[in-house]
């Protein structure tokens, strides 16, 4: 037996009775069936009510063939129960499904731009259009007639419409089932057949706001919010540009440019930075090249660096390897050590040979080449290139 979905004709119940007729095992949890229901189930990009039978919380809401299964945690008993519909969780999604028609119906008048999809998510909505280009001037375009409908506040109806009366009707899209076929009438607006959740007149939506748009493959994504969803937007986005205002010291009318010039000056900055950078790591390289220690043919260079950056004692080994007969042995010491060797082209020690002589003792792990080997790990890493220059000496 199907169950009789009083949803469809009215959206603004939430408190009923109804009977529950069995209690079906359903995973590890119970698909309640009821003789008649105001619950929405999870459909057509909308999602399912919230809300409660006997006090008993449902978690999720389907149709299957025909018949509504409310799922519960719990079985509960067969019998009269009490039904309570979450209405903000109600009354939000149907300002946002009543806001995608006006929206979608705007797209189309003034773009040709057909609905392909349709889905309202958790913090906002998203609608794909067919349409081959667009751009910000187009979605204020959009947003102005969106919104001109909603302060007009027509009347939103619902009727189920046989094929007769179906082939008279100014419908934007065609419907998808031959019977029972359920059209949404926004007042010279839209006429589009639906299943879902609506509110009674376009002024109930309060306001519909493109939040952003990005270009598919052969249409658009956008993201849109309606009604609560876009004060609690606005909310936000108005206490964040207070807080730049006054960071910046600034009017948010005038934020952009304020915070244009501050990226510049960023990115200012950011040049002096790196050009003092490797004015410091050529005179590094400079000074400890001045201090290394010949053994054999080559000059051995040691330093154990506190807390340096590591990109920069890479670097600076670099530098060191370039000249000719050159070993450079560095590390940069902080919580753990990580450690460069390098040499130059003339030396034939190997140094990922080199380093891993020394990584059990240091409980470190690394690799490379014979020119250059790195890694990292614990320990005293000072007494390790003691060992590792006494080493060199022997060969």
């Amino acid at each position: 037996m199907n169950t009789q979905k009083y949803y469809y004709t009215d959206s603004y119940i939430t408190d009923f009775q109804a009977n529950i007729i069995e209690a079906i095992p359903y995973d590890d949890k119970f698909a309640i069936r009821l003789d008649k229901t105001y619950f929405y189930p999870e459909s057509g990009g909308q999602p399912c009510d919230r809300g409660t039978i006997n006090g008993e919380e449902i978690v999720s809401i389907i149709e299957s063939q025909g018949v509504t299964l409310h799922i519960t945690q719990n079985k509960l008993q067969e019998g009269l129960a009490h039904c309570h519909i979450d209405w903000d969780v109600r009354f939000d999604h149907m300002q946002q499904h009543s806001g995608q028609h006006i929206l979608s119906a705007c797209f189309y008048k003034l773009f040709n731009g057909e609905t392909s999809s349709f889905h309202i998510g958790k913090d906002s909505s998203t609608i794909e259009i067919d349409i081959e280009s667009f751009d910000h001037n187009m979605a204020e375009q959009i947003e102005e007639m969106a919104n001109g409908i909603i302060y007009k506040n027509t009347s939103i109806t619902a009727s189920i419409v046989d094929k007769d009366t179906l082939a008279a009707l100014p419908l934007r899209k065609q419907p998808k089932v031959d019977s029972n076929i359920r059209i949404i009438d926004i007042k010279d607006c839209d006429c589009s057949p639906c299943g879902g959740t609506h509110v009674n007149s376009t002024g109930e939506i309060s306001i519909i706001k493109i939040k952003k748009f990005e270009k598919l493959k052969s249409s658009y994504k956008f993201e849109f919010l309606c009604g609560k969803r876009a004060l609690k937007d606005y909310t936000y986005k108005n206490y964040v540009i207070n807080k730049l205002s006054a960071y910046l010291s600034s009017p948010d009318s005038d934020i952009e440019s304020a915070f244009n010039k501050l990226t510049d000056d960023y990115k200012g900055l950011q040049k002096q930075v790196s050009s003092l950078r490797s004015e410091l790591i050529s005179y590094d390289v400079e000074q400890l090249f001045l201090q290394a220690s010949d053994i054999g043919n080559a000059k051995v260079i040691t330093k154990v660096f506190d807390n340096r950056e590591f990109n920069d004692v890479k670097l600076i080994a670099q530098g060191l390897a370039s000249k000719p007969s050159s070993i450079a042995l560095l590390a940069s010491k902080g919580q753990n050590c990580q450690m460069i060797f390098a040499r130059s082209e003339d030396i034939t020690v190997d140094m990922n040979h080199l380093l891993k002589s020394i990584l059990p003792v240091l409980n470190g792990k690394g690799g490379g080449s014979p020119k250059a080997a790195q890694g990292g790990g614990s320990g005293d890493i000072d007494a390790a290139l003691v060992a590792v220059v006494e080493a060199l000496k022997l060969q």
